[in-house]
């Protein structure tokens, strides 16, 4: 019998409650470079924010996990960024920098790149008038927007 059971854990409670039941049992054999060598495909996820997970009573398997709808943890640092923060950059504008899980809507014109800091990161922009959802990116990543400048309408941060 499967009975769908939701569960809202933010940060460490969802890893700590979840991320158990995800992990393969080859993957405790594994030294931490190797995981953390591993393609985002094949590693587990760690929810940052609210998931709903769906679980297989009888053999306590995760048959499947969503993200809920995401709760604004996130903080503006900006103008200015850190190191490790989610950062937006612009030639001649000031640089805004993210951190905290979540999603924030805003204006941030002028854009020509960004960097992802410590985080898994995806914006939108708009671009001729189209409303455009970039790819989700890893740490430590800087990307340019070729064809840009671009109005930078939400930051979201995993």
């Amino acid at each position: 019998m499967k009975l769908k059971i939701r569960l809202a854990a933010i940060a460490a409670l969802a890893a700590a409650g979840i991320i158990g039941a995800a992990i393969p049992a080859s993957a405790s054999s594994l030294s931490t470079g190797e995981i953390q060598e591993l393609p985002m495909e094949e590693s587990v996820p760690i929810p940052l924010v609210s998931t709903v997970v769906t679980i297989d009573v009888a053999t306590g398997e995760v048959l499947s996990s969503e993200p809920a709808p995401v709760t604004p943890f996130i903080t503006q640092l900006g103008p200015g960024c850190s190191t490790d923060a989610v950062c937006l950059y612009a030639p001649s504008a000031p640089y805004y920098g993210f951190i905290n899980a979540g999603t924030l809507n805003g204006s941030w014109a002028g854009r020509t790149s960004y960097y992802t800091g410590w985080w898994t990161t995806q914006l939108k922009w708009q671009s001729g008038g189209s409303t455009v959802t970039g790819p989700k990116l890893g740490r430590y990543v800087t990307a340019n927007l070729v064809g840009g400048p671009v109005t930078v309408t939400q930051v979201r941060i995993f």
